[in-house]
């Protein structure tokens, strides 16, 4: 299927990113806005394509249309969360860090630990999960949802590198954030009054380094 090859190819490149980042190379950028669009063009597919196997000719199972057979209701409510996680997906990875960042006067280098990430560590991963399990219900056939699993567990590979190996490296504070933090599985009540202590705590090691 080509969403499943383009999102292979998209997060490969987004792993390769973080490499040219961890050595210096100037091609990082570049190398990681060709890993969005493609993972981006797969999530498209996955959404909008005519059919399970678009644009290759038909193999196997027949061509499905987007919603096709699916109540209304059903349609609308799985599209609206689709929206919703999109929404939050763009906030949380591209918006939301550096908006903390200039509220709070913390330089590039600098963890971001406010706001959704304050819950855990990735949340673009639950956002970006959802929006494709939603996308696959709409479609409702099963290679839809083998490409929904595939870019999950793609997905996955690539918080998992970056919060062992990039994120330690880059962004100053990311150890003492990683204690106090869940990597994944949020926090959704209000954090202890030790876990703020240590939060606390963790701020002023990372302004004390700088």
């Amino acid at each position: 299927m080509v969403s499943n090859s383009l999102g292979v190819v998209g997060f490969l490149a987004l792993l390769y990113a973080d490499f040219l980042f961890l050595q210096g190379k100037r091609a990082a950028a570049a190398v990681q806005g060709a890993g969005y669009l493609g993972v981006g063009g797969a999530t498209c597919l996955l959404a909008f394509a005519p059919g399970p196997w678009w644009p290759l000719p038909r193999a196997g199972a027949g061509l499905v249309q987007p919603w096709h057979g699916s109540h209304p209701l059903a349609v609308a409510a799985l599209a609206a969360t689709a929206a919703a996680a999109a929404a939050l997906l763009v906030w949380s990875v591209f918006i939301e860090i550096g908006a903390e960042r200039r509220k709070r006067g913390l330089s590039a280098s600098e963890a971001v630990r406010t706001g959704t990430y304050r819950h855990c560590r990735h949340p673009g991963f639950w956002w970006y999960a959802i929006l494709v399990a939603a996308l696959a219900a709409i479609r409702g056939v099963p290679s839809a949802f083998a490409t929904a699993a595939l870019l999950t567990a793609l997905n996955f590979i690539l918080v998992l590198e970056q919060d062992l190996l990039t994120f330690p490296k880059v962004l100053s504070g990311y150890d003492d954030y990683k204690r106090v933090v869940p990597f994944l599985l949020p926090r959704l009540g209000r954090a202890k009054a030790s876990e703020r202590r240590k939060r606390a705590a963790a701020n002023r090691r990372s302004r004390a380094k700088e």
